[in-house]
């Protein structure tokens, strides 16, 4: 984009003057060919009618050469512009890209923490279960045989 925007600086400038030369040869163009007019032919010297169309076709040769550069240069200000506007619609479209990945990336975090709050109890319910079960599960072991045998719990018979 750099590029672009210089070439475009550079050749810019360029281009009023020349799009002047356009326009001064081709009122000389007029004024050379008003003088050819039939009465002047008539009228007039010929070594003078000689030089007038001689400038005539140097003026139509200069006016096509610096019609043809004003073209070029305007083109070639088309092409920068043109490149410094794919530029920025690539660089959009990068941006856009580089948006959906942070997104993404943010969408696994809440999906990650939408399950921890769904099942978080049944893991803490799982995690104290490993830990404390070989504490419990001999006490209710104890506590079941007693019953089986008819021994008293707590100072009372059952």
């Amino acid at each position: 984009m750099v590029e672009a925007e210089q070439r475009i600086e550079t050749v810019s400038p360029q281009l009023p003057p020349e799009q002047q030369k356009v326009a001064q040869t081709e009122k000389i163009i007029r004024q050379l060919e008003e003088l050819q007019s039939t009465w002047d032919l008539v009228s007039r010297n010929r070594a003078q009618q000689r030089a007038n169309s001689e400038r005539l076709e140097n003026m139509r040769s200069l006016n096509a050469t610096t019609v043809a550069k004003v073209a070029e240069l305007q083109q070639e200000i088309a092409r920068a512009k043109w490149e410094r506007d794919s530029c920025e619609i690539e660089r959009a479209r990068i941006d856009s890209q580089l948006r959906v990945a942070e997104a993404s990336k943010a969408g696994s975090g809440y999906w990650i923490r939408r399950a921890w709050v769904a099942a978080r109890s049944w893991i803490c319910f799982g995690v104290a279960l490993y830990l404390l079960g070989p504490v419990l599960v001999p006490m209710v072991l104890a506590q079941r045989r007693q019953r089986k045998e008819g021994v008293t719990v707590g100072g009372r018979g059952e």
